[in-house]
């Protein structure tokens, strides 16, 4: 057993702490949104982990119907042509600012008839070829966007985002041709052409890209939206920790050892947040950062995602990199998804951080965790610690807060335990409180695989979870406060993996 001293400046002024890991809530695909449950879904975020805007792509695919038959001229021989339908989207935006949650729109896919292409992404099949026309491309967003203003109002529509396309560096997933030069080919095109549909409907309206995986593709967007008077009015940008091969990296913005560019690093998102950053402000950029896609891992069937891992490993980022960007948008919100098939276990290690069910996994409470710390940082010095071993200590009006974690990045099945002492402002009088999130406590997956891990809960076995699956607090019994000549402390154990919060009241 480790113990891990914390002596915070108390009565420092702090610096500012702005919770980036709320705010952008991730959906797979836009035709989600259409259902009760994932609106279910966004409702929770919005309550509970400070959800403000939904991210998914796929806005404009055929299941859309944006682009689509008129049927009043189905039976009218040479009649046949197409027309704009924004019903389904009109749909899902209101239900969503209903639920006080703001649209990001996501200027993807390709409608079937304005391809030029047959490549297609995730088992949907969303069309990733380039328009056979670009001032068709054109045309179609700019309609979109006028539509939004006469429907919403100019006022309500400033206050959105508009993202122009997802992951155009990967070539063959997002994208069908070379990608090296793409800012004087197809891409340049593509951006160009949105932005100036979206900019001629309003000025003000803000557009952001590259949206590249890896943190690629800045300085190359800075640079020919400068020259073609076409700059983002912010930056969007993905990364996933375990993209960190050399051969897929290379070209990723990147500041620390190059050994974090190792698949088995935890150091890697870090690395290429401060990369980004530092090409950002060399540049002079001083608009938002979205990093709008984000976790330990880009795989669609990963463990780790699940347990207290992830949640240790989120909360550790956070604290060192957080601050370097506007927004942190965790891939993603829930496991109603479908990319490489649809899921079917209760828990099947997808990226959501709530199941099918909307019960919700440790990624999600370490998310509450972290939005219950103060909007001031505090200085702290800390004895026995790592980076893996660490702490973010905050002020607010109410009170103080001391968030500790204990990553394991890889290893799921070693289990060590942390003595934490934290010294107190003063002998508390009443209130203090502290939770945990560990392979135990506050752990939905530990109660179903007690129920021997049923892949279709009946309905029983659902309210039983849904009614455990609240975050708990466990004091008094499980922190002790005592004094000596230092002064006051409070001491708890922390099982690690795993997060605790203590907070202290005024």
């Amino acid at each position: 057993m480790t113990d891990l001293i914390i002596s915070p400046t108390w009565n420092a002024p702090g610096e500012t702490l702005r919770h980036t890991w709320e705010g952008v809530l991730n959906v797979d695909q836009f035709r989600w949104l259409v259902r009760k449950d994932c609106q279910d879904h966004l409702r929770m975020a919005h309550a509970e982990i400070g959800g403000r805007i939904v991210r998914a792509v796929g806005m404009l695919c055929d299941e859309m119907r944006v682009v689509g038959r008129n049927p009043n001229l189905a039976r009218q021989e040479g009649q046949e042509g197409t027309r704009t339908n924004f019903q389904i989207i009109d749909y899902v935006i209101d239900e969503l600012l209903a639920l006080g949650i703001r649209p990001m729109i996501t200027t993807c896919f390709i409608p079937a008839v304005l391809s030029g292409g047959s490549a297609t992404v995730f088992d949907t099949k969303s069309i990733t070829s380039m328009p056979k026309d670009f001032a068709a491309w054109g045309r179609l967003i700019g309609e979109l966007v006028q539509h939004l203003v006469d429907r919403y109002g100019r006022a309500e529509v400033r206050n959105w985002y508009f993202e122009v396309w997802n992951e155009p560096n990967l070539k063959g997933s997002f994208w069908d041709r070379d990608t090296d030069n793409e800012f004087d080919g197809l891409y340049g095109t593509l951006w160009t052409t949105t932005w100036r549909a979206i900019k001629k409907v309003d000025e003000g309206f803000r557009v952001g890209g590259p949206s590249a995986a890896r943190g690629e593709w800045l300085q190359g967007l800075l640079e020919f939206s400068r020259r073609e008077k076409c700059e983002p009015d912010y930056i969007i940008s993905h990364v996933y920790n375990n993209d960190s091969d050399p051969k897929n990296s290379k070209y990723s913005p990147f500041i620390g050892s190059q050994a974090d560019r190792a698949p088995d690093s935890p150091n890697y998102t870090r690395g290429v947040v401060r990369g980004a950053r530092k090409i950002l402000d060399d540049w002079g950029f001083k608009g938002e950062v979205h990093w709008n896609e984000w976790g330990t891992s880009w795989f669609p069937s990963q463990p780790l995602r699940e347990m207290p891992q992830e949640a240790a490993w989120l909360c550790r980022t956070m604290g060192e990199v957080g601050q370097l960007g506007t927004y942190f948008g965790y891939w993603a919100l829930s496991d109603i998804y479908n990319q490489v098939g649809y899921g079917r276990e209760t828990f099947h290690h997808n990226y959501g951080m709530l199941n099918l069910q909307g019960l919700r996994k440790p990624a999600w409470f370490a998310h509450m965790l972290l939005s219950k710390l103060g909007d001031k940082r505090l200085p702290a010095t800390v004895a026995n610690g790592s980076e893996d071993l660490g702490t973010i200590v905050s002020s607010s009006p109410s009170g103080r807060q001391a968030l500790v974690f204990a990553s394991q990045y890889n290893d799921a099945s070693t289990r060590t335990n942390h003595r934490v002492r934290i010294k107190l402002p003063s002998r508390p009088a009443k209130g203090l409180r502290l939770w945990r999130l560990n392979e135990d406590e506050n752990n939905i997956l530990a109660l179903w695989r007690g129920m021997g891990s049923p892949a279709y809960l009946n309905a029983d076995e659902r309210g039983y979870l849904q009614s455990q699956n609240k975050l708990t607090a466990c004091y008094p019994k499980e922190v002790v406060v005592e004094e000596d000549a230092a002064g006051c402390w409070a001491s708890f154990d922390l099982p690690a993996p795993g997060v605790a919060l203590l907070e202290i009241p005024e």
